[in-house]
């Protein structure tokens, strides 16, 4: 009996696939398209955090640098009422009056005058210019007393006269007063009479006094030369500031001041650089210049401003017949423009004081 075999070339393959239509995406692209939502979102989520993180600081710097400044605006407004608060109590009694004393509803009327007297005399704020002439001492006094009763002191009454008598006449108030910066009891009797006439409030001092200018070979100095330019500039500047400063202490400590007090000393370039045959001129300058740091630095804290003015240049003093009447007026300083420095200096606040300042014309070579 035959076999059964399979058969020549081998039996037909078996179709078990199922042939099945497919409908819609592959699975793979579902998935793809789930990942990129949610990246989307991750992403969108991240950034939100961030920006809201960001108006969060932003917010909380503008608090922290708003408080001071409104803060501040409240405590300046309250000064305001204060003030206004003593001005009217001052009006009213004459004076002001503790806040623990049982008699202060009982004024007497005897004294009203009296007291009301005292007080304007001693709240008059004066400024103070030692030596007066007809350059830099004269413009200083005139700009000032666009402010101030000014005091001129100098040793010769012929400086001041003209001078006083011409503020006087603009409706400025001047007193002139004879005095020898190099004198201790000159300059005490003449402090002495500024405070009986105007009280102990001194707004401003100026120091413009320099002593003797001698350019001549060292070896030919005399020692009468030499001293000459001590006793005014370095002894007299040291006088001068120890009379003023307890003035200008005084207008430190009140409130109502408009503007610092302020002690300025006018010096020259051979306070910061000294030349050839320059010895007395420039040594004393120097030790004015030394002076005047060390009481900036001792009495800038009390709140005195304390500074030094270096005048690089001729000054066009009017009447002079030296070498300046050779000059072009673009190679001279102005000593108006002297005296508006001289006025700013005396402006600036508490929060911006300059001790050195230099002046000079914008052909000078420096």
């Amino acid at each position: 009996m035959p076999q059964d075999l399979p058969p020549t070339g081998g039996y037909e393959a078996v179709q078990y696939k199922r042939n099945i239509p497919t409908r819609g995406l592959r699975p793979v692209w579902y998935l793809a398209i789930m990942g990129g939502f949610m990246s989307y979102g991750w992403y969108h989520l991240f950034h939100g955090q961030r920006e809201k993180i960001e108006y969060g600081r932003e917010k909380a710097w503008a608090r922290i640098h708003l408080t001071p400044v409104l803060q501040a605006e409240e405590d300046r407004d309250q000064v305001r009422r204060y003030y206004a608060d003593q001005k009217r109590e001052r009006e009213l009694l004459g004076g002001n009056t503790k806040v623990y004393n049982s008699d202060r509803n009982t004024v007497r009327i005897s004294i009203h005058s009296e007291v009301s007297h005292a007080y304007n005399h001693a709240s008059q704020p004066f400024a103070v210019v030692a030596g007066v002439g007809p350059g830099t001492g004269a413009s200083v006094a005139r700009r000032f007393a666009k402010e101030y009763p000014v005091v001129l002191l100098a040793r010769n009454e012929k400086n001041f006269k003209d001078l006083a008598e011409q503020i006087n006449k603009d409706g400025g108030k001047a007193i002139g007063i004879s005095a020898d910066v190099s004198n201790q009891d000159s300059l005490k009797k003449a402090f002495t009479e500024i405070e009986k006439q105007l009280g102990s409030q001194c707004a401003a001092a100026v120091f413009n006094a320099a002593g003797g200018f001698v350019r001549k070979p060292f070896l030919e100095v005399t020692q009468e030369e030499f001293a000459s330019g001590w006793e005014v500039s370095q002894k007299g500047g040291f006088l001068f500031s120890q009379q003023a400063l307890p003035f200008l202490l005084n207008h430190a400590k009140d409130a109502s001041a408009k503007h610092p007090p302020t002690l300025i000393f006018t010096g020259a370039t051979a306070g910061v650089k000294a030349n050839a045959k320059m010895a007395t001129f420039a040594s004393s300058n120097f030790a004015k210049r030394a002076l005047a740091i060390s009481l900036a630095k001792e009495f800038g804290p009390e709140g005195v401003h304390v500074s030094w003015a270096n005048i690089d240049g001729p000054i066009d003093i009017p009447g002079r017949t030296d070498y300046r009447m050779h000059l072009a007026t673009e190679a001279k300083i102005d000593p108006e423009d002297i005296a508006e420095t001289y006025w700013s200096l005396h402006k600036q606040s508490k929060r911006s004081f300059t001790f050195e300042v230099d002046i000079r014309t914008s052909i000078e070579k420096w």
